[in-house]
């Protein structure tokens, strides 16, 4: 899992420069870079990757959630060494097995074994002993040597093995435990000597395999497991004489069962700096429209902008979109040059707020007129979407759902055309419509527009367009639920990042409660404790978390870098309990910033209160359901707005409130020593930046675990 042109390149080295300096922002932590590509995923800091879908503020044990960091026991996704990237660190001992290059041919990223002497061995902690649900994920390059090679085994087939059993001319895929063995046929087929993603995911007695992120043969009633203190290995069979030929790349353990979202991610995902929402298979043309209309995939089909005015984006991020003024504005390319011409089956998808109620508005047009192929169409007087077609000297039409689009709102709208005309329509990746178009597209497309057909010939968009993608492949429901609730506008194809995610930028307080109140920034504003004590975090681990009985104080010692009045970010992670007071969480005296929970007469409210007014600057209902459960909060101010995000998605934007600056200190938990208002709960991984944080920054914060 190495890549090129890595977004998280300058956090590395800003952390590694600042590490010879005797600071590191993420002391004793790892720093993973994951890539969610093919279900649009934000990359995050801690080894996973998080995209709530069906819906931003649902708890995340849906069925259809992807957090590739929970429940993960074991992850060795061996870039130049057999180091676990875990916390359990659960480093192996490499026997003759020699590094080789992976799937994207990066060197040093993958371990050879030669089927007879090489291998590696991990340890036998309970975290690898799992007799309940669990799930094994790995990239493997099998040589077909008529053997039996065994991928990963632990406790002599006692536990668990994965194999691939070349034997006797069978290419199957093999699970062995205490209740013996089942074998998956011919799922090596085709895919010896090239590199195949396989999952296990256990459930209960069910066992079910996918290759390359489908599913792939299941089995029930496999029984439980035994558990013992043999050493897991990679590579061979403990203790037995068989071995694996081929090449094993980013092996991954979890002590639950995936669910199929997840291993669609994990099979997509690949740490090469580059974010794919919806997927690079497929993707013939991306304009994320971020302060111009290049075209982010290779095909380079920039368009040109005319008539349009950049804006904020849906997590208000300023030029990350254009706005349409539904008369002369448009997005145009005349000479469009690859497969985009003769698109029949495929998925438009992007993200609009409609503000005119006009019947037919073009959102994108693959062809702008008589060279029609596919386009996407917003109906607003019904609030629906439709698309149409050029087919022999008519244009067929199929409308979705009617008021499923909502006005002066921003919305993810996708529309996907099968081989059969068939098509389906999503608003926010739920279904909106089904139908059948009448004939398929006649024409050879030579331009694209989007908000226009063609520009100024009518049909034009009112209201603000980002993040537009044209595929030549009908994506799943799973991959447009998931790019719906992505955020990646920062992140382009195949090159470098327009901006990178950098946390240690403008941090001037960092408190991760590891043990202690120390400040791990190079500031050093350690917090004097008073009545709170240490407690388990959000992972359960011992002595990494304070808590605060409705008396304890954390006070800090600076107070000049803590003075901010520009550009304002507060993170922390709470568990708060609601006992109908009003609970500073983080304050610098309520005329700078105050960041507070307020269950005073029955409320359940998030405020900041900055030049002693909290006007405009609070969420209603913020702790509604998140009482009594870990929950990250952080408030991001600009200037000019307020943003409040919860677990990572943005719930609301408020004014703002130029703050006063006074001489207090930082008090977490409290206004401080002697005040009468404190925080009954618990508190995490506090964090204080001279600078407003953006959507996708938050996103990090938020997956990420140290």
């Amino acid at each position: 899992m190495r890549g090129v042109q890595s977004p998280w390149s300058s956090l590395r080295r800003s952390v590694k420069r600042r590490s010879r300096r005797g600071w590191n922002p993420f002391r004793n932590k790892q720093i993973i870079p994951v890539l969610g590509a093919g279900v649009a995923l934000v990359a995050l800091i801690g080894g996973g990757v998080y995209a709530q879908l069906g819906g931003v503020g649902q708890a995340a044990n849906s069925s259809t959630d992807i957090n590739l960091q929970k429940g993960l026991v074991g992850y060795w996704n061996f870039n130049g060494n057999a180091k676990d990237a875990t916390p359990y660190a659960d480093n192996g001992t490499v026997t003759s097995a020699t590094l080789t290059t992976d799937r994207k041919g990066k060197a040093s990223s993958a371990y050879s074994f030669n089927g007879s002497s090489k291998y590696i061995t991990y340890g036998s902690g309970s975290p690898l002993n799992m007799t309940g649900d669990m799930t094994i994920s790995v990239w493997v390059n099998a040589t077909n040597d008529s053997n039996y090679d065994p991928i990963i085994s632990k406790g002599s087939v006692g536990e668990y093995e994965l194999a691939a059993d070349f034997r006797s001319g069978s290419t199957s895929l093999a699970w062995r435990s205490t209740n013996g063995s089942v074998n998956v046929p011919s799922f090596f087929s085709g895919y010896t000597g090239t590199w195949v993603h396989i999952t296990a995911v256990v459930t209960g007695t069910n066992l079910q395999f996918y290759r390359n992120g489908q599913a792939f043969g299941s089995v029930q009633a496999i029984g439980t497991r035994s558990t013992s203190a043999t050493a897991l290995t990679i590579g061979r069979r403990t203790s037995q004489s068989f071995w694996w030929n081929g090449s094993i790349d980013d092996v991954r353990l979890y002590n639950r069962a995936l669910n199929t979202n997840e291993v669609t991610a994990l099979f997509n995902e690949y740490d090469s700096g580059v974010a794919l929402a919806g997927g690079e298979s497929g993707l013939l043309g991306w304009w994320k429209l971020n302060g111009n209309g290049k075209d982010s995939t290779p095909y380079s089909n920039t368009v040109s902008t005319g008539n349009v005015t950049p804006t904020t984006d849906r997590k208000g991020a300023s030029n990350s979109a254009y706005s349409f003024n539904g008369t002369t504005s448009c997005l145009y390319n005349s000479t469009i040059t690859n497969a985009m011409n003769t698109i029949a089956a495929g998925t438009l998808s992007a993200w609009i707020y409609p503000t005119a109620t006009t019947a037919s508005q073009t959102i994108v047009r693959v062809g702008a007129n008589s060279d029609e192929r596919l386009s996407l169409y917003l109906d607003g007087s019904n609030k629906r979407l439709y698309i149409e077609v050029y087919s022999g000297g008519t244009w067929p039409k199929v409308y979705g759902t009617n008021n499923s689009v909502t006005l002066n709102a921003w919305s993810h709208v996708a529309v996907t055309v099968n081989g059969s005309n068939g098509v389906t329509f999503y608003v926010n990746g739920v279904s909106a419509g089904t139908g059948t178009l009448s004939s398929g597209p006649t024409a050879t497309a030579t331009s694209f527009v989007i908000g226009s057909a063609p520009c100024g010939g009518g049909q034009q968009f009112g209201g603000s367009i980002s993040d537009v993608r044209v595929y030549n492949r009908v994506l799943s429901a799973s991959e447009l639920t998931a790019q719906a609730q992505s955020y990646n506008s920062q992140t382009a194809i195949g090159g470098s990042p327009q901006s990178s995610i950098n946390l240690g930028k403008g941090l001037v307080g960092y408190w991760p409660m590891n043990g202690n109140a120390k400040d791990a920034t190079p500031y050093s504003d350690n917090g004097t404790v008073t009545n709170a004590t240490l407690t388990t975090d959000r992972k359960g681990r011992s002595n990494s978390a304070y808590s605060f009985s409705g008396n304890g104080v954390i006070v800090t010692t600076n107070n000049n870098i803590l003075s901010i009045t520009g550009g304002l970010t507060l993170s922390v992670w709470v568990n708060i309990t609601n006992d109908g007071t009003y609970q500073p969480i983080i304050t610098k005296n309520a005329n700078e910033y105050e960041m507070a929970a307020d269950f005073r007469s029955g409320a359940t409210n998030l405020q900041i209160s900055q030049n002693n007014n909290t006007t405009n600057a609070k969420v209603t209902g913020f702790f509604t359901g998140y009482t009594g459960v870990w929950i990250h909060i952080a408030i991001v101010t600009d200037g000019t707005h307020t943003y409040f995000y919860r677990n990572g998605s943005l719930v609301q934007t408020s004014g703002y409130n130029t703050p006063s600056v006074g001489t207090d200190k930082v008090a977490l938990g409290s206004r401080g020593t002697g005040s009468s208002y404190h925080l009954n709960g618990s508190m995490d991984d506090v964090r204080i930046w001279n600078r407003a944080l953006s959507g996708s920054e938050i996103a990090v914060l938020y997956n990420e675990y140290q």
